[in-house]
Protein backbone atom coordinates (compact mmCIF):
# COMPACT_ATOMS: atom_id res chain seq x y z
CA UNK A 1 0.00 0.00 0.00
CA UNK A 2 1.14 3.31 -0.80
CA UNK A 3 1.33 6.55 1.45
CA UNK A 4 -0.75 9.49 0.17
CA UNK A 5 1.52 12.85 -0.79
CA UNK A 6 0.71 15.40 -3.07
CA UNK A 7 1.50 13.38 -6.65
CA UNK A 8 -0.91 10.63 -6.39
CA UNK A 9 -3.23 10.23 -8.50
CA UNK A 10 -6.71 11.31 -7.40
CA UNK A 11 -5.36 13.02 -4.30
CA UNK A 12 -6.50 16.38 -3.45
CA UNK A 13 -3.80 16.96 -1.36
CA UNK A 14 -2.21 19.64 -4.05
CA UNK A 15 -5.37 21.75 -3.11
CA UNK A 16 -5.43 20.95 0.74
CA UNK A 17 -3.73 24.53 2.01
CA UNK A 18 -5.74 26.65 -0.13
CA UNK A 19 -9.46 25.66 1.69
CA UNK A 20 -9.88 28.88 2.94
CA UNK A 21 -12.03 31.33 1.82
CA UNK A 22 -11.93 35.28 1.79
CA UNK A 23 -14.54 37.52 3.11
CA UNK A 24 -15.03 39.12 -0.10
CA UNK A 25 -15.58 35.60 -2.40
CA UNK A 26 -18.38 34.73 0.58
CA UNK A 27 -20.36 38.00 0.26
CA UNK A 28 -20.08 37.84 -2.95
CA UNK A 29 -21.10 34.18 -3.21
CA UNK A 30 -24.07 34.61 -0.64
CA UNK A 31 -25.34 37.65 -2.74
CA UNK A 32 -24.76 34.74 -5.86
CA UNK A 33 -27.03 32.63 -3.62
CA UNK A 34 -29.62 34.94 -2.73
CA UNK A 35 -30.38 36.16 -6.97
CA UNK A 36 -30.60 32.55 -7.59
CA UNK A 37 -33.72 32.05 -4.94
CA UNK A 38 -35.56 35.67 -6.31
CA UNK A 39 -38.72 34.27 -7.32
CA UNK A 40 -40.30 35.04 -10.84
CA UNK A 41 -42.29 37.87 -11.52
CA UNK A 42 -46.24 36.70 -11.59
CA UNK A 43 -48.28 37.08 -14.54
CA UNK A 44 -51.99 37.26 -13.68
CA UNK A 45 -54.70 36.50 -16.24
CA UNK A 46 -56.80 39.10 -17.71
CA UNK A 47 -59.37 37.88 -15.52
CA UNK A 48 -57.64 38.05 -11.97
CA UNK A 49 -56.42 41.63 -13.13
CA UNK A 50 -60.63 42.71 -13.95
CA UNK A 51 -60.69 41.54 -10.47
CA UNK A 52 -58.38 43.20 -8.80
CA UNK A 53 -59.46 46.61 -10.61
CA UNK A 54 -62.77 46.16 -9.93
CA UNK A 55 -61.84 46.17 -6.05
CA UNK A 56 -59.44 48.71 -6.41
CA UNK A 57 -62.44 50.80 -7.88
CA UNK A 58 -64.46 49.63 -4.67
CA UNK A 59 -61.91 51.27 -1.99
CA UNK A 60 -60.15 54.13 -3.25
CA UNK A 61 -60.69 57.05 -0.61
CA UNK A 62 -62.18 54.15 1.91
CA UNK A 63 -60.70 54.87 5.59
CA UNK A 64 -60.65 51.42 5.96
CA UNK A 65 -57.46 49.14 5.46
CA UNK A 66 -56.66 46.65 3.22
CA UNK A 67 -53.63 44.15 2.70
CA UNK A 68 -52.30 44.52 -0.41
CA UNK A 69 -50.01 41.89 -1.60
CA UNK A 70 -47.28 42.40 -4.58
CA UNK A 71 -43.58 41.39 -5.63
CA UNK A 72 -40.86 43.13 -5.53
CA UNK A 73 -37.56 42.46 -6.49
CA UNK A 74 -37.57 38.70 -6.85
CA UNK A 75 -40.01 38.48 -3.38
CA UNK A 76 -44.25 38.86 -2.03
CA UNK A 77 -44.59 41.23 0.16
CA UNK A 78 -47.65 42.77 1.75
CA UNK A 79 -48.10 46.23 2.70
CA UNK A 80 -51.10 46.83 5.20
CA UNK A 81 -53.09 50.59 4.70
CA UNK A 82 -55.23 52.58 2.90
CA UNK A 83 -55.36 53.26 -1.25
CA UNK A 84 -55.60 56.90 -1.53
CA UNK A 85 -55.21 57.05 -5.29
CA UNK A 86 -54.43 55.31 -8.33
CA UNK A 87 -52.08 57.38 -11.06
CA UNK A 88 -52.98 56.04 -14.67
CA UNK A 89 -50.50 57.92 -16.52
CA UNK A 90 -47.58 55.72 -14.44
CA UNK A 91 -49.82 52.52 -13.50
CA UNK A 92 -49.36 53.36 -9.81
CA UNK A 93 -50.86 52.64 -7.00
CA UNK A 94 -50.83 55.69 -3.88
CA UNK A 95 -50.97 53.47 -0.84
CA UNK A 96 -50.67 54.82 2.79
CA UNK A 97 -50.87 54.19 6.48
CA UNK A 98 -49.95 55.72 9.55
CA UNK A 99 -46.18 55.51 9.35
CA UNK A 100 -45.57 54.95 5.48
CA UNK A 101 -46.47 56.24 1.64
CA UNK A 102 -45.74 53.83 -0.90
CA UNK A 103 -46.47 53.64 -4.88
CA UNK A 104 -46.99 50.10 -5.95
CA UNK A 105 -47.18 49.69 -10.16
CA UNK A 106 -50.39 48.04 -11.00
CA UNK A 107 -48.32 45.10 -12.90
CA UNK A 108 -47.15 43.66 -9.80
CA UNK A 109 -49.83 43.72 -7.54
CA UNK A 110 -50.85 40.25 -6.92
CA UNK A 111 -53.69 40.92 -4.30
CA UNK A 112 -56.03 42.86 -1.70
CA UNK A 113 -57.64 41.33 1.08
CA UNK A 114 -59.53 42.96 4.25
CA UNK A 115 -57.22 43.52 6.85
Amino acid sequence: MMTENKLTPGSNMRWESSRMILPEHRDAWNKRRAVTKRLPKPLLDEQRLQELFWKLEQIIGCPQEYCFSYWEDGEYRTFSGRCQSTLPVRQLLHLVNDDDIIYISFDVLIDITEK
